[in-house]
């Protein structure tokens, strides 16, 4: 019983360990009284705009994820947006990343989607983010100094990616491929997985149509240069004695770090990268745990507490159904 325990909850005590010793690396050179200067020195004009451009990311990466339900669904903007923000709500408070399946399971149920295809839809999403990682990492080593300790991480989600990437690109444009890897299933699991699989690969059909990645991509531009122009604004808010470039640096850290275990919110981890990633160009650890406290309000802590406002605005029934549904794995053969 203990050892099965230990097997399920291994990946939790791994984050929550690596989040207690980032934790004590970020904090463990820093003063608390440079720390509070550097937040009441900050240019509260400033960190309202960094607010501003962090809710128009979000409404961006809701128009994108849009664009990948195509050809099949036209969801509104609204409960794709909401989604988001509970998933960003879960993966806040929960130590498991249950973000994707929060928003498959949320969106499925009030629009009446498939809930494997929502999540095919996030699966696709997921892919462009770790291309859009190795594009800007490609840019960011002759840019700014490049840290070894982020070769391994960036080479192994880009590639992933890309391999992922080829891969959904095929089988979208192979309607015969689809059917015949789906028409294999039963024999191996039985008509709920047939169910769920052709739900889900139904969910990359946007490939099929002319012109979808390049939609992607510009949009996938465009919400990188809005977090980009986030982190920038914020440098300038705090008085952080960095070049502009350092964004790049940081946008890339901080993507590969949101792949490895840690605690809710990534609480630590978040703040270690921050810290690592701006002492390459001369900041003090004090002034940059004082950005890295603003940017993961901005980041994490806004979007889930209008998350929580739209779980509390939730009819009771919708928030029961979740609640349901959430920790066990039934939904996946729900239609």
């Amino acid at each position: 019983m203990i050892a099965g325990y230990l097997r399920r909850h291994a990946w939790e005590a791994l984050g929550i360990a690596l989040t207690l010793v980032c934790l004590w690396l970020a904090v463990r050179g820093a003063r608390l009284s440079d720390v509070l200067a550097v937040l009441a020195g900050a240019n509260a004009g400033l960190i309202f705009v960094a607010a501003v451009i962090t809710a128009l990311a979000y409404g961006a990466t809701a128009l994108r994820w849009r664009l990948l339900f195509s050809p099949r669904h036209a969801p509104p903007l609204r409960p794709l947006l909401a989604g988001l923000l509970l998933a960003q709500l879960a993966n806040t408070l929960l130590p498991a990343k249950l973000g994707p399946v929060v928003r498959a399971v949320y969106v499925g149920e009030v629009e009446g989607i498939s809930k494997p295809f929502v999540l095919g839809t996030v699966l696709a999403e997921k892919v462009w983010e770790g291309l859009a990682l190795l594009a800007v990492s490609a840019l960011a080593v002759f840019l700014v100094p490049w840290p070894d300790w982020l070769d391994g991480p960036v080479s192994v989600l880009g590639g992933a990616s890309l391999v992922l990437f080829l891969m959904i690109w095929f089988m979208g444009r192979r309607e015969s491929v689809l059917k015949a890897l789906a028409s294999r299933l039963p024999r191996i699991a039985g008509s709920a997985v047939e169910r769920w699989s052709r739900s889900f690969l139904d969910g990359l059909d946007v490939w099929q149509l002319s012109g979808a990645g390049l939609k992607l991509a510009g949009w996938s531009v465009l919400i990188w240069a809005m977090i980009a122009s986030l982190s920038y604004v914020l440098l300038r808010a705090l008085k952080v004695q960095a070049p502009g470039v350092a964004v790049l640096l940081l946008l890339v850290a901080l993507q590969a770090g949101a792949r490895v275990p840690s605690a809710p919110a990534h609480v630590g981890v978040f703040h270690y990268l921050i810290i690592a990633s701006l002492g390459l160009f001369g900041v003090p650890q004090s002034a940059a745990l004082g950005y890295a406290l603003i940017l993961h309000a901005l980041i994490f802590l806004l979007p889930a507490a209008v998350g929580a406002c739209v779980l509390l605005g939730m009819p009771r029934a919708g928030r029961a159904r979740l609640r349901t549904e959430l920790p066990s794995a039934e939904w996946l053969a729900l239609r």
